[in-house]
């Protein structure tokens, strides 16, 4: 059993919306958003998936991000696509945006398409190339089209190089 009590974990989840700057996390921070992810993971209570998903800061949480994915796989499917499909009509920053659809891939559904085309204008390239790497995995022959056509059109040339290596693997 968790140490750790559900409504402090929820608490917590709701007062870091996103979570702070990686320059601004303190160990204390982070060590308490560990325990909260650990917590969600073992102990079951959906109210945190869109907690978590919203949670998501500017960087990488110190690698902690990548571990929240483990969290979601523990939940039925089907609510964390819904989740993700509300977190997607929300105005959320770039970066929050970016780790949801990171994580969106793991959970594909045609509900997302007209989202995924939507993230690959962004300017934030995190945001733009998941999108392109989700929209590959959904509909690779819209993909092509696209990210061809954007290459095409003009892209930061980093971008323009993830859409490239997206495009050989089609």
């Amino acid at each position: 059993m968790n140490e750790l009590p559900l409504d402090i974990a929820l608490s917590f989840l709701r007062q870091y919306q996103p979570m702070p700057p990686d320059r601004l996390i303190d160990l204390e921070i982070w060590d308490q958003y560990r325990k909260v992810v650990d917590f969600f993971e073992v102990e079951i209570d959906q109210r945190c998936i869109p907690l978590l998903l919203r949670s998501f800061g500017d960087g990488d949480c110190f690698g902690l991000y990548q571990i929240v994915y483990f969290t979601f796989l523990q939940y039925e499917e089907s609510y964390v696509r819904n989740q993700i499909l509300v977190a997607f009509s929300e105005e959320l920053p770039e970066y929050t945006m970016a780790w949801i659809v990171q994580i969106s891939i793991n959970f594909l559904d045609r509900s997302f398409q007209s989202h995924y085309l939507e993230f690959l204008s962004s300017n934030n390239e995190d945001l733009a190339t998941f999108a392109a790497s989700g929209l590959s995995l959904l509909n690779p022959s819209l993909a092509r089209m696209e990210l061809t056509q954007r290459i095409r059109s003009g892209v930061q040339k980093s971008l323009e190089e993830s859409f490239l290596e997206i495009l050989n693997e089609l």
